[in-house]
Parts: structure tokens; C-alpha cells; sequence
């Protein structure tokens, strides 16, 4: 018996691991369930299916040897209230798919009673070693809205000057324009996806992976985080500027679409080989980890820190809090008795001239639409037209995207100002009426009148186009069981310098012809 024990180190016993892993599933799982749907429908975080599997690959790095259990108070009051608050939490957030504010309270919420746990389980020294992946796991919780337009506002023109500084470098006339290089082939636009943003998110994962899981601290672990974040500007940079010298050398416009992807795949695989070896570099000459927080010798925890009775109770809380959430929205849908119909974009039209035209490459990377439409036209004038349709079969999935894509953020990545707005346009259509939000936009000399409209569908209350994104708007949604369960996006613009009052008449007269009414099967 005592051979045994002094040639392996005191663990804590597997027989105390079970309740445990039980709990910290049920701590992780409501916010996963709500993060997986910003990974898989919004392309900007789709790298956060990575960052569990990282997380649990620190963990196991550093051990899992621990000091003795805590069963204080503090710890259990800090689970269980996170518990408790979990049903309110998880039907605002379904109420409210976009709201980042609620993603951030149940992930934040999840960390401080996962970090609780952990001291319950091992004390300071299992603490110290796991609350780092513990807390990295917030990489993968979606910024603020109003963080993402800050970032892209001003990283998009800044992107343009480098690159047009890059280009003339080499012999390439590019005269920076705000969003746009003016080129001897013609203005190329640098979108919001050329903002780098996609590369900032990934490299602070990344960065912060390594510095953990290589053991750098303080100073080396700052350089490695400020690194990596250059290191995937500079790229970012590399990639305009050598998608636009390709476009001038070919002497082609066309090539700057094509090369738009196959760079941004290059430039990404490119950090993904700088930041480890950016890593092992700053690693050299390191000095050794604290033996602390690294080596196994420590003492046991305590047999049992977390009851199975406790944990499987937390198992069955969360899922109760899944199945008791879906029956709130489902009561209330079940006490109305909405229209059975909804207006929707119809292919069939009378439109004179109208051709359908391809879907944009932005549009197809930034939003996960089931079905969508595109058609261009000019009227008898010579103005030119454009209707956008895009069509949600998954509310829920796409107000991820769509509710942050608006037109008065997204068109000003493309040098528009918003110079005036105008009252809804009101489209009468049989026995119901759609609301077009009217806006005059403004590059240069160019004017663009934009017709547009969002509209839900809403079990509870049938097709809706007003959202109210209030505080008070959010929580009444949640509060009466509104969620949506389908969505469409019409845009219909007019690029002319025409007066409102007949841009309006004109935008009528079309909408009343791609406009129709549709017969919906009521369960």
C-alpha cells in the first residue's frame, strides 16, 4: 500500500471526478447551445468551434494534480446562483438572438461558476492552473455590435491608405479615396471584409493559445499578443494591396472578385504558421514555469468535492430550463391566432427589362439565407434600379446576421453618407400593407434613394416589420413569448438624383409587382 503511494503522485481520486464533469456540463451547456449558432450561421466566428477543443488542450497540459477541496459557501452560492438565473436568461436570449449583451451575461456567468467550481475542486493550486483556459474560453463569445463597427469604421479606410502607400511603392498608381482605390482599371471598393477584422479575432485566440499552452508570461506573453494582432494587419494589408496589383496588372477589374477569397484563405493559413513560430521564438531563453502552478506533485483534493446528487440535479435544472423555455413560446404562440397571411417577394413580375443578376460574393459570405433574388433595371428615364431579396427560413439563426447588417451601418463601408430621412413609404397589397424605411444616401455626386424593410415572421403575432431593439422592447419580447421563426430582407434602390416625391411614386409602382400575398399552412 505505501509503495504505491509514494511512487505516484496523490491525485485527486477518479471517483470525485464524475459529479464534477456532470456539473461543468451543465454550467457549459446554455451558452453553447447560444454560442454554436454564432459559429455556425455567422462566418466572422465561425473559428469559435475551435476554442473548447483549445480550452480542454491547456487544461490537460497543465495537470489536473490539486490541493485540498473547498466546500465553502461562497463557491456553492456562486453555482447556484448562476443556475438559478439561467431560465430568465435563456428566454430573453431567444426572444433576442442578436442581443451580444445577453451572450456576454450567460458566458461570463458560465466562467465565474466554472472558475467557482474549480476552487471547490482543487483549491489555489488547481485554480491557478486551469483559470486561464478556463477564461479563454470568452474568446469565442461574439463582440458588441458597437465594438465590430467601431473596429471595421476605422480599419477599412486605414487598410485602404497602407495599401495604396504599398502599391505605389512598386510602381502601381492607386490614389486612396476613404473606402476605395482609384486604379487605372477602374475604383476598386475595400469592403467590410477587407476591414481585417476576421484576422484581429482569430489572431487574439491564437496568440493567447500559445502564450498558455508555451507557458510565456508577462512581457513575452504582451509581445506575443501584440504580435500576433500586427502580424494579421499586416497580412490583411498584403492581401489588398496584392489583390488590387493583380487587378491593374491584368489590366482586368474583374480579377480583384476573383482573387478576393483564395487571398483571404492565403493570408489566414499564413498567420496560422507565423503566430506558433512567433511563439517558439519568444519562448527561447524563457524562464522556466512557476513549479507552483506546473508540476504534479501536489496534494490530494478530497474524495468527493461535488455530490452526485447535486450534479445530476444541475444536469436535469439545465434541462428543464431548455424544455420549460420552449414551452413559454410555444403557450403563448398556441393562445394566438395570427394572420394565415404574410406577404413575400414573388419571381413573377412585369417588371419591363428586368434581369436577375447574381447574388454579391460579400452578400454570400456574411448571410445564410435559404432562398434570395436579385434584379436590375432601368426605367424609361435611364435611372438605374436594383431589388435585393434575401429570405430566412431560420429566424432565429439569421438575426445573428442580418439585424448587425443594416443598411445605414453597411453602406457606409462603401463611402455612403446617410444625407436625409424621409417618412415610410406605405405599399398597400390587398389587405395588408408593408412599411418601407425611406433613406437618401450620398458619395460625391452619386445619390442613392434606398427603400427597405425587415420583416419577421412572429408566432405569437404573426409577420411583423418593426422590431423594437430597446432594452424595454427586448425584455416585452420576452416577456410575451415573441421569437422569430422566419425573416426577409427587401432592398430596392435607385440610383438617380431623382426628387422623393417621385422616387417614392416610382418605387410603389415596382413594389406592387414583385409584392404578393401568400398562403401559409397553419399547424
Amino acid at each position: 500500500m505505501s509503495s504505491l503511494s509514494t511512487t505516484h503522485p496523490p491525485r485527486i481520486p477518479t471517483n470525485g471526478w464524475l459529479p464534477a464533469i456532470l456539473l461543468a456540463a451543465a454550467i457549459l451547456l446554455p451558452p453553447g447551445l447560444n454560442l454554436v449558432q454564432y459559429w455556425l450561421h455567422n462566418p466572422l466566428y465561425g473559428y469559435g468551434l475551435w476554442v473548447p477543443v483549445l480550452a480542454a488542450a491547456l487544461a490537460w497540459h497543465r495537470g489536473a494534480s490539486a490541493g485540498p477541496a473547498r466546500k465553502g459557501w461562497l463557491t456553492a452560492t456562486v453555482i447556484v446562483g448562476y443556475l438559478s438565473l439561467l431560465p430568465v436568461l435563456r428566454v430573453v436570449q431567444i426572444a433576442n438572438p442578436d442581443w451580444r449583451m445577453i451572450d456576454w451575461l450567460l458566458a461570463g456567468g458560465a466562467v465565474v461558476a466554472l472558475l467557482a467550481l474549480v476552487f471547490r475542486l482543487g483549491g489555489p493550486a488547481l485554480l491557478a492552473r486551469w483559470w486561464f483556459p478556463i477564461c479563454f474560453l470568452l474568446t469565442a463569445v461574439p463582440w458588441s455590435t458597437s465594438a465590430e463597427r467601431a473596429f471595421t469604421t476605422h480599419a477599412v479606410p486605414a487598410t485602404a491608405s497602407v495599401a495604396a502607400e504599398m502599391l505605389w511603392a512598386v510602381g502601381i498608381a492607386a490614389v486612396d479615396e476613404g473606402n476605395t482605390l482609384r486604379t487605372a482599371v477602374g475604383p476598386i471598393g475595400v469592403s467590410e471584409d477587407c476591414s481585417g477584422i476576421r484576422g484581429f479575432q482569430l489572431a487574439v485566440m491564437a496568440a493567447l493559445f500559445w502564450g498558455g499552452f508555451l507557458g510565456l508570461r508577462n512581457g513575452r506573453a504582451a509581445a506575443m499578443l501584440v504580435g500576433g494582432i500586427a502580424i494579421a494587419l499586416l497580412l490583411n494589408v498584403l492581401r489588398v494591396a496584392v489583390i488590387v496589383g493583380a487587378a491593374v496588372k491584368t489590366g482586368d477589374i474583374t480579377t480583384a472578385d476573383r482573387l478576393h477569397d483564395p487571398a483571404g484563405t492565403v493570408a489566414q493559413i499564413a498567420l496560422m504558421l507565423a503566430l506558433p513560430a512567433l511563439g517558439w521564438w519568444l519562448h527561447r531563453g524563457a524562464p522556466p514555469p512557476d513549479a507552483a502552478v506546473m508540476t504534479p506533485d501536489s496534494a490530494p483534493g478530497s474524495v468527493v468535492a461535488v455530490s452526485l446528487r447535486a450534479a445530476v440535479g444541475a444536469v436535469l435544472w439545465c434541462v428543464a430550463t431548455e424544455v420549460g423555455a420552449e414551452g413559454w413560446f410555444r403557450m403563448h404562440e398556441a393562445k394566438s391566432a395570427p394572420s394565415a397571411e404574410r406577404w413575400t417577394v414573388s419571381r413573377v413580375h412585369s417588371i419591363p427589362g428586368a434581369t436577375e443578376s447574381p447574388v454579391p460574393t460579400n452578400v454570400r459570405e456574411n448571410y445564410r439565407y435559404s432562398n434570395s433574388l436579385v434584379l436590375d433595371w432601368k426605367d424609361a428615364k435611364g435611372a438605374g434600379w436594383r431589388l435585393f431579396w434575401l429570405d430566412f427560413e431560420k429566424g432565429a439563426h439569421s438575426a445573428c446576421t442580418h439585424n448587425v447588417h443594416r443598411p445605414d451601418t453597411c453602406l457606409p463601408f462603401q463611402d455612403f453618407a446617410l444625407a436625409r430621412q424621409y417618412p415610410d413609404l406605405r405599399v398597400d397589397l390587398g389587405s395588408t400593407g408593408v412599411d418601407f424605411h425611406h433613406q437618401l444616401f450620398r458619395r460625391g455626386g452619386q445619390v442613392l434613394h434606398l427603400f427597405s424593410v425587415t420583416a419577421q415572421d412572429v408566432g405569437a403575432v404573426g409577420q411583423q416589420t418593426l422590431t423594437d431593439w430597446t432594452l424595454a422592447g427586448r425584455l416585452r419580447a420576452a416577456m410575451l413569448g415573441l421569437r422569430s421563426q422566419r425573416s426577409q430582407m427587401v432592398h430596392l434602390l435607385l440610383e438617380a438624383p431623382t426628387s422623393p416625391t417621385e422616387a417614392r411614386r416610382a418605387a410603389t409602382e415596382y413594389l406592387r409587382q414583385v409584392l404578393a400575398l401568400e398562403k401559409r399552412t397553419e399547424s
